[in-house]
């Protein structure tokens, strides 16, 4: 009964594990859609924009890969079948060692994006009708809903993944007590 109550949690944790890594590759995916129209200036005027958009490109780059890394947990969780079983001590390291990237990739996209926004919130978005005639007498608009969006999707896929990886802990070890305790 207690073991399926367990068991039961990690279900739940799986698929909870399981949701936030596909939403983390999906926001990883579409994290520069809201700044495509900040790519492509090469006046010194632009400067602010143009080092703005390699900074926020060279952070979705380590996010798309962290998330790719999310991705390949996703393939040993099925392989390992976390699922419907208790994990052994060799799926244990395995998961663990991709929760422990996963709370890498959380740690560094939340430490990341505020230093983004600041960045984000200093740039000099005047000039860039210089370069490009349709943004003549246009005025650029701060989108700051996709660094909002990213700080409640990798915060909670650092809740999730400490919980998920803590419960397979759990599991194994009282798993191995009960085991134990049935064989005397």
């Amino acid at each position: 009964m207690f073991m399926e109550k367990r068991f039961k949690m990690q279900r739940i944790g799986f698929i909870l594990y399981l949701l936030m890594l596909v939403i983390v590759a999906i926001y990883s995916l579409s994290f520069m859609t809201s700044y495509e129209n900040l790519f492509g200036f090469f006046l010194k005027e632009n400067q602010g924009v143009i080092d703005f958009h390699k900074h926020m490109l060279a952070y979705n780059d380590v996010l798309f890969w962290f998330s790719v890394v999310g991705c390949v947990s996703i393939l040993f969780m099925f392989i390992l079948e976390l699922r419907a079983k208790i994990c052994d001590w060799f799926a244990l390291g395995i998961m663990t060692a991709f929760g422990v990237v996963n709370v890498a990739s959380s740690l560094y996209g939340l430490l990341s994006l505020p230093k983004l926004m600041n960045e984000y919130k200093g740039v000099d978005f005047t000039h860039m009708q210089d370069e490009d005639q349709t943004l003549i007498g246009v005025v650029y608009n701060l989108k700051f809903e996709t660094f909002y969006i990213g700080y409640v999707i990798l915060g909670l896929l650092l809740i999730v993944t400490i919980a998920f990886i803590s419960i397979l802990w759990v599991n194994r070890i009282l798993y191995k007590k009960s085991e134990v305790l049935d064989h005397e």
